[in-house]
């Protein structure tokens, strides 16, 4: 005949809580029991059997020693106290054997025992330390098992006043610490993590910022990072990932094999930071950063370019007068034009400009731009003058002073070209253009701002001192190359904005 016993089950605590009940019998004998499975149910309380949904368990027979064995945990026993009734049943079966049996939840002494300050999850190596102390009355002597294969660790005299325990786990896993007070064993269950689990992650970090400005002179983008992790044995496989955007959380993600995160918002001009960090490790912080150029309202292009022609007419006129003093008109279009550059400064300078400093830098090399290039269109009798002083300043190199006079010309042409491309360079870093932007600009120098301004210092020399004068100042060789030039602008600005 098949017999089922159980045996009084084992109860393990958390503090003073009820963390798990192990519920363990016996059955046989072996031949005479027609089940492999036996399905296990408890309940705790005064609640009458059977419940409507009471936890079951179907467990397997160890038919090599007739024995079983079954854990409940978690909501399975959440109104399991100490102390109270707790009823099994056991069947074999649909038909077979059943027994049914209560008993009582023995937590004493375990209750006299108060262990303060254990944490739940530690990392590895970290130095584990809680407060042991017994409420039972007088003193008693405890010894605690660490449960990882150290020595346990006697107490002796402990009291209600309690004494302090540290230990230090050194590999990651799940540990049951347990005292034994009064032969009574009480257990406690402590998670040791791997917590130096960087995963070795690389993140590629791209943007794609739109051309178009919005209304509030933002521009979008879109930001994406493509994590692949590499996780270290023993540790999650799973890698958590969160980006940052200037210290914001924009967007979070987790994978074992490469994933990515992306996030797209509007910006206002400037560098922005992007850093991706690895919740839950010691992992260092991935960084990249992505960068917003200005944005620009129709009014403040408007002043821009007035002012850039201003700038670049009273230039080309000082530089010509430097040369051609005897024609004082050009001197009076500095002054004039001077004062129009000083007077548009002032208007276009409290534009609604968040990168303040981005369209001044853009100002500066259009307008060097602009007036190298016009300057050269009308420098033939400026060249001449210089190329005079420098043969009178040369004169002790004999033959070789025209030499050193042209090698001299060419240089500070040379250096006048490096300056600009350098102004030009350091704009390109600071403020980040995209390449129509920069084809743009190039153009607006280039082409429109120069153009005008040599129209205007060519025709009023030309409708003050006549065409023999006018032809004096204009070389037509130059002014071919720089059509030639301009136009090859006007075709890369098409190819880089797409009209």
């Amino acid at each position: 005949m098949c017999t089922i016993t159980l045996n009084q089950p084992t109860i393990v605590l958390s503090g003073n809580t009820i963390a798990s009940i192990t519920v363990t019998g016996t059955i046989g004998p072996i031949g005479d029991c027609p089940c492999d499975l036996l399905d296990i149910t408890i309940r705790c309380g005064a609640q009458p059997l059977p419940l409507l949904s009471p936890p079951m368990h179907s467990v397997p027979i160890d038919w090599t020693t007739g024995t079983f064995s079954t854990v409940f945990t978690g909501a399975e026993i959440a109104n399991c106290f100490c102390e109270e009734a707790i009823t099994i049943v056991a069947q074999c079966g649909q038909s077979g054997p059943s027994v049914t049996q209560t008993f009582t939840i023995d937590c004493a002494p375990c209750n006299n025992l108060a262990v303060t300050n254990l944490p739940n999850e530690v990392c590895e190596n970290d130095l584990v330390q809680f407060q042991v102390a017994y409420t039972g009355g007088g003193t008693t002597n405890l010894f605690v098992n660490f449960g990882d294969g150290s020595s346990p660790l006697p107490l002796n005299n402990v009291g209600a006043s309690g004494l302090t325990v540290t230990h230090t786990y050194v590999t990651a896993g799940t540990y049951t610490i347990i005292i034994t007070v009064n032969e009574k064993r009480c257990e406690f269950k402590i998670v040791v993590k791997k917590c130096n689990c960087c995963p070795n992650a690389i993140a590629l970090i791209t943007s794609d910022i739109k051309e178009a400005c919005n209304k509030d002179l933002t521009k979008s983008a879109t930001v994406t990072a493509v994590i692949t992790p590499t996780p270290q044995p023993g540790c999650p496989t799973t890698i958590q990932s969160e980006m940052y955007i200037d210290n914001t959380l924009v967007a979070s993600g987790s994978g074992s094999s490469p994933f990515t995160l992306t996030h797209t918002g509007d910006y206002t001009c400037g560098d922005h930071t992007v850093t991706i960090k690895f919740p839950g490790s010691n992992c260092p912080d991935s960084g990249g950063a992505f960068c917003v150029s200005v944005c620009e309202t129709k009014k403040c292009i408007k002043r821009r370019l007035t002012f850039n022609v201003a700038a670049t007419v009273s230039l080309i006129s000082l530089f010509l007068y430097i040369f051609n003093s005897a024609y004082t008109i050009l001197a009076g279009l500095f002054t004039g034009f001077l004062i129009a550059a000083i007077i548009y400064y002032f208007r276009w300078r409290p534009c609604d400009q968040r990168c303040k400093k981005c369209p001044c830098m853009l100002a500066t090399w259009q307008i060097a731009l602009a007036t190298f290039v016009g300057f050269i269109m009308l420098s033939k009798s400026s060249f001449i003058t210089l190329y005079g002083w420098l043969l009178a300043a040369f004169s002790f190199a004999g033959t070789f002073a025209p030499v050193l006079a042209i090698l001299v010309i060419i240089i500070l042409i040379l250096l006048v070209i490096l300056i600009i491309y350098l102004l030009y360079n350091k704009w390109v870093g600071q403020c980040c253009p995209t390449e129509c932007e920069k084809w743009t600009n190039i153009k607006e120098a280039f082409l429109d701002v120069c153009a005008i301004a040599f129209a205007i210092v060519g025709g009023v020399i030309l409708a003050t001192y006549g065409a023999g004068v006018a032809g004096l100042f204009w070389i037509p060789y130059a002014t071919i190359v720089w059509a030639l030039i301009a136009w090859w602008v006007k075709l890369k600005k098409i190819d880089a904005c797409g009209i």
